[in-house]
């Protein structure tokens, strides 16, 4: 592409990327929740029970949020390939 971009696909570009950083950051605090949850119970001396469900639903996650950034990647190299 051109590195000389219209106005119009430099506003398209612009939300592309906007849009893509709105879901990973969505993503993002989804497991920054589960991490607080965790810690925080960890901190509180919370039963066994409650400990080992939120360490598996955060495990759980995390591996989720892998899958995700994978998925995630050709999206962001084909924008930062559009971007002058």
């Amino acid at each position: 592409m051109d590195s000389q971009l219209s106005k119009d696909a430099k506003l398209d570009l612009a939300h592309d990327w906007i849009a893509l950083l709105i879901q990973e950051n969505r993503r993002l605090h989804t497991t920054l929740g589960l991490v607080d949850r965790f810690f925080g119970d960890v901190l509180a001396n919370c039963s066994h029970e409650v400990y080992e469900a939120n360490l598996n639903a955060l495990i759980d996650d995390l591996g989720d949020l892998g899958d995700f950034l994978v998925a995630h990647a050709p999206k962001i190299k084909a924008l930062a390939d559009k971007t002058p």
